[in-house]
């Protein structure tokens, strides 16, 4: 459930104001405000605070000890090259001279 301290947590995470948040969101901008000063706020209110977060790859954390937001970020593997291909990394990488034993 998204809380007041986690979304001003992920908000931070993602550098995002309010405005921000409202235009991602599609919640006002004084209801926003509202619900982060600690405003009772309907749950669909809240959901969709949520989405919008969720949607930038943020997690939100709650349980016993812990209250806050995770920026979860996944690195996709590139796709193999075709076989007998160079990848275009491979191209513009240098290899360094070789330099005789001492």
């Amino acid at each position: 459930m998204l809380t007041p301290e986690s979304s001003r947590a992920a908000r931070g995470l993602l550098d995002w104001t309010l405005k921000d948040l409202a235009l991602k969101s599609g919640v006002g901008f004084t209801t926003i405000s509202a619900f982060e000063s600690g405003r009772p706020s309907y749950a669909s209110t809240r959901k969709r605070l949520e989405a919008a977060f969720e949607r930038e790859g943020i997690e939100l954390i709650q349980d016993e000890t812990r209250i806050g937001a995770a920026l979860v970020t996944v690195r996709r593997r590139r796709a193999p090259s075709p076989p007998g291909a160079l990848a275009r990394a491979d191209l513009d990488r240098e290899t360094p001279a070789k330099r005789p034993p001492r």
